[in-house]
């Protein structure tokens, strides 16, 4: 996979990000354990910017391997978050939390990484005072992008090019198309890509590409805002490098609003 220089990310004036998120995974000592007053200790907090808090009750499915290799679905016990919104409605942006997750997501308009991240870590530094974790064990940083699709007939490679991690036989795919790969890098980190056409009342006529980058690290990394800020960064930019080397000239002209023939099949 091509790297790019740290840093050297332009501004578009299209971004097609329809949501970024960063999740934080923390554990807590007996000495400080989490306790129900917990989400509304840290509302008192943060609600000048973030007025709103809502509980949400979250089901979660775990992917296992069985005995005869083969994968199995088990659903886990129904975990509380408490979600809060930013009370800047031009750029929509949500805290989540619970008894080992801390996250950001900002939705359409992207705001900008830097903009994403101070906000993240802002948010850390009264959250960690509050919650006391004692290590955070696993972050994940996800990216999520949709493009309109122009015709029944258009392939992913109209606005997609092969790479390492995306084969040619799926940039030749007519509609219906769904791709997922899930890497390994390490014994640490892990990096998931998903490609997929979607129908839905807000994707036009044609539906939708999706293109989801997924990069996730899970080793103990200290709690203190200088460990955090490095590891989102290393992740950005893995994701970004993911991105940059997956998009061909006419997702350029998208993201800088330049026109272009409407046209089906490849690039």
């Amino acid at each position: 996979m091509q790297r790019f220089p740290v840093g050297a990310h332009p501004t578009f004036k299209s971004p097609t990000i329809l949501e970024a998120l960063c999740e934080v995974h923390f554990r807590v000592s007996p000495e400080h354990p989490w306790t129900a007053t917990k989400p509304g200790d840290f509302f008192q907090h943060v609600c000048t910017d973030y007025p709103t808090i809502e509980p949400i009750v979250e089901q979660a499915v775990q992917l296992t391997i069985g005995p005869d290799k083969m994968p199995r679905q088990e659903f886990l016990a129904p975990r509380l978050k408490f979600k809060f919104t930013h009370r800047d409605s031009a750029h929509p942006t949500l805290l989540q939390v619970s008894d080992s997750t801390f996250a950001l997501n900002c939705l359409s308009p992207y705001p900008g990484w830097e903009t994403m991240k101070a906000k993240l870590l802002s948010a850390w530094a009264i959250f960690r005072e509050q919650a006391q974790p004692v290590e955070i064990t696993r972050i994940g940083l996800r990216y999520i992008n949709r493009v309109r699709r122009l015709s029944k007939d258009e392939q992913p490679s109209y606005w997609l090019r092969e790479t390492e991690l995306i084969p040619a036989a799926v940039l030749k795919s007519r509609e219906g198309f769904s791709f997922r790969l899930e890497l390994r890098l390490d014994d640490h980190n892990r990096l998931f890509t998903t490609i997929a056409h979607a129908m839905g009342p807000d994707t036009g006529e044609f539906g939708a590409l999706f293109f989801d980058v997924d990069r996730v690290v899970e080793r103990g990394v200290t709690t203190h805002d200088n460990a955090l800020d490095s590891a989102m960064e290393t992740l950005h930019e893995d994701v970004w490098n993911v991105f940059v080397n997956a998009k061909n000239k006419n997702y350029d002209r998208l993201l800088n609003r330049e026109t272009f023939d409407v046209v089906g099949g490849a690039a």
